[in-house]
């Protein structure tokens, strides 16, 4: 399918337009006749609900902010029309994808409109903005400084200040940030209430992009910042460090409903249980009897045990007991303290045996090459696709496939 433009300034909603309308949804009571909002009748509710209030906030501010929740609001100016000639080749006309050639903003546009709210997962891997020609800002939607001023809800000198870097192209912060918004926020709109998005970025953009994150998805839903290893080997040339990692921040649409689905366990996870004492339950590891805590922040775990021998063993003070006594007894009465094979180990071990480990292991924040793959092994891949490849810095399918992985239950 392609897009074609359809129209450019028409039917064009103001910018609060979509925030409004899920209000008005979800607590009517707070609209009056006109349709306008009554603040005080928002805190009524609020407050019946016991929500603790707070006039503090913090919050990323730029320069074309209030044209970007425009550009969030506005309508698709484009249709799309269905490619004839592609879908009625004889290796398409069975294929259940569907493939949309255009803007990304202009496609998400489209796509809410069926999707809305049905997307488990999403993986996006925007321009970085290094600053070496990666990103330009274009925007081909056209407005006077009075029409932006008046829709935006900014004044005229504001107005003129954005249309200049959205005409003129532009690589600053604020460029990258006016781009990144209504994209990311439409995304948002596709998620389903258990869903996910992973975002790919680099060291100039990564902390703009975590306080715009933090304001579409809400803080509370940031999940993590992985870290993966791009490159296998480094640059001995590099000015400063050899640049060896990408971020990628994942936000849930709803913490509450989203859980990483655990990986695969590996052999050599297996490979570290053994069963030195031929324990009919099979095979164990050992496990820390000990925590990090002082006798003076848990003196209920600053207690006597005793060895095999009859010898009484005290914790360091330090250091206490991971267990209360009952739960120490417990394991001692079902066989799960090992003082060691000679039964004569200063400080016991508690066993975990395999049989009992949950099937799967949790995710970490960091990936290396060898588990998502690296750059050149994006571009080999690529090349097989497509000879000499535009694209600089792919991403491998061991990363995308890694990310799926523990968003995504396979059918």
């Amino acid at each position: 399918m392609t897009i074609k433009e359809e129209t450019l300034y028409s039917n064009i909603e103001t910018v609060n337009s979509k925030q409004l309308a899920v209000l008005k949804k979800h607590f009517p009571q707070c609209f009056d006749k006109s349709g306008n909002f009554i603040q005080e009748k928002m805190l009524e509710v609020v407050n019946a609900n016991e929500v603790e209030l707070s006039k503090e906030s913090y919050t990323l501010n730029w320069l074309g902010k209030s044209y970007a929740r425009l550009l969030t609001n506005l309508p698709p100016k484009t249709l799309i029309n269905e490619d004839v000639a592609h879908n009625q080749l004889e290796q398409n006309k069975d294929s259940k994808n569907l493939l949309i050639k255009g803007d990304n903003l202009e496609v998400l546009k489209h796509m809410v409109n069926a999707y809305s709210e049905k997307v488990k997962m999403i993986y996006i891997d925007p321009p970085y903005n290094t600053g070496s020609g990666d990103f330009v800002y274009h925007d081909d939607r056209k407005f006077t400084k009075e029409q932006l001023s008046e829709l935006a809800g900014v004044d005229l000198e504001e107005a003129e200040r954005i249309l200049e870097f959205t005409d003129k192209g532009s690589s600053s912060h604020s460029a990258w940030l006016t781009f990144m918004y209504p994209r990311l926020y439409i995304a948002k709109e596709l998620l389903k209430e258990d869903g996910a998005i992973f975002i790919s970025i680099d060291d100039n953009e990564v902390s703009q992009l975590k306080l715009i994150c933090d304001e579409i998805f809400g803080e509370a839903n940031f999940v993590s910042n992985i870290v993966w290893q791009k490159k296998y080997s480094p640059q001995n040339d590099a000015t400063y460090l050899s640049d060896m990692h990408d971020h990628i921040l994942l936000y849930a649409k709803s913490k509450s409903t989203w859980r990483p689905i655990p990986l695969p366990r590996t052999e050599k996870q297996n490979a570290a249980y053994k069963n030195p004492d031929k324990d009919p339950r099979g095979s164990w590891k050992s496990t820390d009897s000990t925590c990090n805590k002082s006798k003076s922040e848990r003196p209920n775990l600053f207690y006597p045990i005793t060895r095999p021998d009859g010898k009484v063993i005290l914790p360091l003070e330090s250091r206490v007991w991971r267990y209360s006594r009952e739960v120490h007894e417990q394991k001692q009465t079902d066989d799960r303290v090992w003082w060691g094979k000679n039964g004569l180990n200063d400080v016991p071990a508690y066993k975990s045996f395999l049989s009992e480990v949950k099937d799967g292991r949790v995710p970490t924040t960091i990936w290396s090459y060898q588990d998502a793959g690296h750059n050149q092994e994006a571009k080999r891949e690529l090349n097989e696709l497509i000879k000499e490849s535009p694209f600089s810095t792919p991403k491998p399918t061991k990363l995308i496939k890694l990310a799926s992985s523990i968003s995504v239950k396979p059918n």
